[in-house]
């Protein structure tokens, strides 16, 4: 199983997302837990917050656990759209209560020691609900975040794209969770755009980039 370091992390996202486009906040290689058991997953959080007061929230600057691995910004404050701001390459709070997920071999209620979180800045000013409420610069970026995340954890631990979801996938047990309905069923709302449709973009782009 491979155990990522945040120097390997740094190269991967390198080779994935654009140097424009791609930052890395104080502390970043530090703050956190080394991969143990490997990274098994990503999972795709909707960012309630806005602009860079919330940005710097979600790095708990002080001194307590970031509380994602990377944002995804929209173009507010100082931000770029799509940017990725990576807040920890290595373990982050960000899941809470949820899973199993048995499939992947996270246990319930650790997943932010094995799953990657992705924070997604939104919503949309103008959007209402059941449109798609992130910038497509922003679903690009995520998408390939994702596909470098599974680059550095290997096919062993990240075998194939089932191993994305959303964070309220992770608390209601569904794309794969868990076959049945979890106590923590409805904790949380999420990003509207599908699951499926997801992985659909990362299995695209990863067969574009030819991996």
């Amino acid at each position: 199983m491979n155990q990522p370091t945040p120097k390997e992390i740094k190269a991967a996202l390198k080779d994935w997302i654009p140097s424009k486009l791609l930052t890395f906040r104080p502390g970043w290689k530090t703050r956190g837990r080394p991969w143990s058991y490997g990274i098994r997953g990503t999972m795709v959080h909707h960012w309630a917050g806005t602009g860079d007061g919330g940005q710097l929230w979600m790095e708990a600057r002080d001194g307590s656990y970031p509380y994602c691995n990377a944002t995804v910004r929209r173009g507010t404050g100082s931000s770029k759209d799509g940017e990725v701001m990576v807040i920890s390459a290595l373990s982050a709070w960000h899941s809470g209560l949820g899973g199993p997920w048995g499939r992947a071999g996270v246990p319930k209620d650790v997943a932010h020691l094995m799953v990657w979180g992705i924070e997604m800045e939104g919503p949309l000013p103008s959007t209402k609900y059941g449109v798609d409420d992130m910038t497509d610069a922003q679903w690009q970026s995520t998408v390939n975040m994702i596909c470098a995340i599974r680059q550095v954890a290997g096919t062993e631990a990240f075998p194939n794209f089932q191993r994305v979801v959303t964070h309220a996938n992770w608390t209601d047990g569904t794309a794969g969770v868990a076959s049945y309905r979890l106590p923590t069923n409805g904790r949380k709302n999420d990003v509207w755009r599908d699951t499926k449709s997801i992985r659909r973009m990362c299995n695209r782009a990863w067969r574009e980039a030819g991996r």
